[in-house]
């Protein structure tokens, strides 16, 4: 009760270093706060099966983190070639008209990778809009270098430039 005495209305589940679908109860946990009245919005990388199970309950932004759809190239950003089935995600979005922001955090593995993503994800009307991201500082990647990553991230704003100096990027933010 004191949050909500304090004004706050939305909850959203997220982490820095881990994922919050992980949590087994997790769907309980949506009910519950429902239940209390709040708005529920997660920042998910979409890889739990049970993401999709909690789609209908959030009623708040729903951000999906993106390292690449690609095994191989997600294998060496963080060690596991594991990847969402991205088609099923967005159409169980689709399916509950449900709107996503997607985030690409750009390193000097998914460069190339990167722009294969963005227009991949255009195809799909759920998703509000795309955001390119430099990775954390204080994140440990495999060792990767925070410098060589945020070149990675200026190459590929430069890329965007280029490829769409003549339409207005309206869906596309940095940070």
């Amino acid at each position: 009760n004191r949050l909500k005495d304090a004004g706050c209305d939305t909850i959203y589940l997220s982490s820095v270093e881990t994922e919050p679908c992980l949590y087994k109860y997790i769907d309980y946990l949506c009910f519950y706060l429902i239940s209390r009245g709040f708005k529920i919005g997660i920042r998910t990388n979409g890889l739990c099966d049970n993401f999709l199970n909690i789609i209908p309950l959030l009623d708040a932004e729903i951000s999906i983190s993106i390292n690449s759809l690609d095994p191989k190239i997600n294998k060496l950003i963080c060690g596991n070639e594991d990847v969402p089935n991205m088609e099923n995600i967005f159409n169980t979005l689709h399916k509950n008209n449900k709107k996503c922001r997607i985030s690409i955090v750009v390193n000097h593995y998914n460069v190339d990778d990167a722009m294969y993503t963005i227009d991949f994800l255009q195809i799909f009307d759920c998703i509000s809009y795309i955001q390119l991201r430099k990775r954390y500082e204080y994140t440990n990647n495999n060792n990767m270098s925070y410098d060589d990553d945020c070149m990675a991230f200026n190459q590929v704003k430069r890329l965007l430039d280029m490829k769409y100096k003549d339409t207005p990027k309206t869906n596309f933010h940095e940070s």
